[in-house]
Formats: structure tokens, C-alpha cells, sequence
């Protein structure tokens, strides 16, 4: 009863429920060039692999769109991230960028 109640009202705001199908392959796993870069960035990382892949997409669509900038990350702890940030602009020929990497050095490991 109170599941029919809150479908409802998240279909009233437009929205929908759907259970995903967990035997669909995830988007990362189709894309070798992703799983090479993160077996080696993984050491140094807590960032789960569907956040690194959302970094690597990211980095893929800056440089697909020519968008200029610097890459910056606070909260570095080993630089994981940043390792796979810079493999996928590099992975690119995308050697243009500055990155400002940031840490208090004092957080728990």
C-alpha cells in the first residue's frame, strides 16, 4: 500500500521507478581502454569503478567538445582519480592541461 503511494507520487513529479537488470552489462565493462587505465589507477583510489568510469566519460566528452581548462581535485588521498583524469586526457593526445591537486595530508589512510 504505502509502495503504491510513493509510485504515485513519483510519477506525479514526472519521474519513473524501473528496476535495473542485473544481468545487463555495465557501460564500463564494454570499454577496454577504461579497464586498462583503472587497473592501474585502483591501487591508489577509494573512488568506486562507476565513479572513475563518470571521470573517464567526463574527460572523454572535455576533450570531444574542446573544452579548455585545468583539471583540479581536492581530497586527493593517493591520486587515483587524478592518475585516471590525466591517462584519459593523455590517452587523447590531450597533453595541454594543468593539474592542481590538492590535500591536507592529515585525513586517516
Amino acid at each position: 500500500m504505502i509502495k503504491d503511494v510513493i509510485l504515485k507520487l513519483i510519477r506525479k513529479a514526472g519521474y519513473d521507478l524501473v528496476k535495473v537488470d542485473s544481468a545487463t552489462k555495465a557501460e564500463w565493462e564494454s570499454d577496454p581502454d577504461f579497464i586498462s587505465l583503472y587497473d592501474v589507477c585502483k591501487p591508489f583510489t577509494m573512488t568506486s569503478i562507476e565513479r572513475m568510469f563518470a571521470l573517464y566519460s567526463a574527460t572523454q566528452y572535455i576533450h570531444a567538445n574542446a573544452i579548455d581548462g585545468a583539471f583540479v581535485e581536492c581530497g586527493v588521498w593517493k591520486g587515483g582519480s587524478s592518475m585516471l583524469a590525466a591517462s584519459g586526457f593523455m590517452l587523447k593526445g590531450d597533453t595541454s592541461r594543468s593539474y592542481y591537486l590538492y590535500d591536507t595530508f592529515e585525513g586517516k589512510s
